[in-house]
């Protein structure tokens, strides 16, 4: 006779399929809440080269904008480094090495890294994608 609980796990199940379809549509709503504020959050810190402009003009803006992204680039990297290493880059390398079972995403110290991390990097000025870290992000839900 077969097990009432693993037949609940078989392909075509029902109700495996249900739970799929909810665990996949919750993970889509997370990863676009948090992509989307995540983009909006880029979007308002990288108006401050213009606000800056308004006090420094010249040289010394072009010194100040320069020591400003140095700074919240260094910060960031320590953030990094100190709190999660595997959030560094992109992370589509760390999403791919999951997927192929070669790596572990430790989703409670990478979110919350990559994310405010991310933001201040994007934010400070440094050309940098925002596609990698919301994929980042939002394979961390999954």
């Amino acid at each position: 006779m077969d097990n009432p609980i693993a037949t609940l796990d078989r392909p075509g199940h029902r109700g495996a399929q249900m739970r799929y379809i909810a665990l996949a549509s919750l993970t889509g709503i997370l990863t676009g809440a948090v992509g989307s504020v995540f983009h909006l959050m880029i979007d308002r810190l990288q108006t401050w080269p213009h606000l800056l402009s308004a006090y420094v003009d010249g040289a010394s803006l072009v010194v100040a904008a320069a020591l400003i992204t140095m700074c919240i680039t260094l910060l960031a990297v320590y953030i990094v480094r100190r709190y999660a290493p595997e959030a560094g880059g992109s992370g589509v390398q760390e999403i791919e090495g999951a997927m192929q079972g070669l790596r572990v995403v430790r989703w409670r110290r990478v979110l919350p890294v990559k994310f405010f991390a991310g933001i201040a990097a994007v934010g400070s000025g440094l050309v940098l994608g925002r596609e990698g870290p919301t994929i980042h992000i939002g394979a961390s839900f999954s």
